[in-house]
């Protein structure tokens, strides 16, 4: 890797539309400049295979072609930094969200045990009444607690909202 001095450094490219992230943009930037440098190296090649004989390259052509590679060098470990610090926050949103949803599960399981056990202690409160008023009692009891969670609560399938209009935006695939 090569070390610059800020002086010599360009300033990046900085992403222009807000949902792509900067390592793409970098990317992009790298990719062209790499490019760039290719084919003008591939000219001078060509000129040297077609002719049979060996030329000179102009120093300040070797300059250029230097400092175009020292600005690849910097953009390609930027952009290397850069998805780094995208994979960390994704692993971080990741580890939130498993942590949300063990929270979660365990809300729900104290409730249900809650409820449960409310049941229960109907239950041994009423011991005079028959079982099947007992039974009655409680599945109006469950009902009134379904009728007032209902707005919470999901009976449809759990799915990614949303995942059949995601396309894959990348130039590369279009």
């Amino acid at each position: 890797m090569i070390a610059l001095a800020d002086s010599e450094q360009q300033p990046p490219p900085q992403p222009t539309q807000p949902h792509k992230h900067r390592a793409d943009v970098l990317a992009v930037y790298c990719k062209k400049l790499s490019f760039d440098i290719y084919n003008a190296i591939n000219e001078i090649a060509s000129v040297v295979d077609n002719s049979n004989h060996t030329t000179q390259v102009p120093t300040a052509r070797l300059n250029e072609w230097t400092s175009h590679l020292r600005e690849l060098n910097c953009r390609i470990s930027e952009c290397a930094g850069a998805n780094t610090t995208r994979v960390d926050r994704l692993q971080i949103e990741m580890e939130l969200l498993q942590n949300s949803m063990a929270s979660d599960l365990l809300d729900r399981e104290s409730v249900h045990t809650n409820t449960l056990e409310t049941i229960n202690q109907i239950f041994a409160a009423d011991e005079t009444s028959s079982s099947t008023t007992r039974v009655s009692r409680a599945v109006k009891l469950v009902s009134a607690w379904n009728a007032s969670t209902k707005p919470f609560t999901c009976t449809e399938p759990m799915g990614y909202f949303g995942a059949a209009d995601c396309h894959d935006t990348h130039p590369d695939n279009m």
